[in-house]
């Protein structure tokens, strides 16, 4: 299975570029693909869930895993796993855009509403705490590809302040939250965690302490 999914990322990207420009000439659209490799396309034919392939991710077990427009898809070289609405409860909706992988077995998957849905040990759960099978009021999930992962922590930036999750659990990082939403964080030297703003300012997080430049 490694050695047939080591060569399914050009195939499959080639197969993204044919859906997100559909108004290029045919010309434009077709890569020169190698004579190593053998490029085939994979639709709902197949057994794709979504022909809108947002997101590509291979694990280290040699899976592919897909986030696409109507669900999440999990490829082994030969057939596809389908993770959608209809068979996993914890999964909000089926639009999915982006995934993130934090640490080896573990899989984190965004929705195109900002939704967090994580998969690890074989199950997807919704990492954020519920109250009354809802979302907490206290932990407001509006997250989009803010994510840095420092040691055995995860930060993540959402529109209501900076979190982390640890041990499986995710907390408030900051007692006193910055008052505009964080779109994009990433880790600079010495374990400073930087955050881009919403509006347009830069803070830096170290050794507990937030400072706005």
């Amino acid at each position: 299975m490694r050695r047939l999914l080591h060569r399914l990322p050009l195939t499959v990207l080639w197969t993204v570029t044919l859906q997100v420009v559909p108004g290029l000439p045919a010309r434009a659209q077709a890569p020169q693909v190698h004579p190593d490799f053998v490029a085939r396309q994979w639709t709902l034919r197949e057994g794709l869930p979504g022909n809108s392939v947002h997101d590509v991710h291979q694990t280290e077990d040699g899976y592919l895993w897909l986030a696409t427009g109507n669900g999440i898809a999990r490829f082994d070289g030969i057939r596809f796993s389908t993770y959608t609405t209809a068979n996993v409860p914890s999964i909000p909706n089926n639009d999915f855009r982006e995934i993130y992988g934090p640490r080896p077995g573990e899989l984190w998957f965004q929705t195109g509403q900002s939704h967090l849905v994580r998969y690890r040990s074989g199950a997807f759960d919704r990492p954020f705490p519920l109250e009354d099978g809802r979302l907490s009021l206290t932990y407001k999930e509006q997250t989009s590809g803010r994510f840095a992962t420092q040691g055995d922590s995860v930060w993540i930036g959402t529109d209501w302040g900076l979190f982390v999750e640890y041990g499986g659990e995710i907390v408030p990082a900051l007692e006193q939250q910055p008052s505009s939403p964080i779109w994009v964080s990433t880790l600079g030297s010495g374990g400073t965690l930087w955050l881009g703003m919403y509006d347009g300012s830069v803070h830096r997080l170290r050794d507990g302490r937030i400072a706005r430049f």
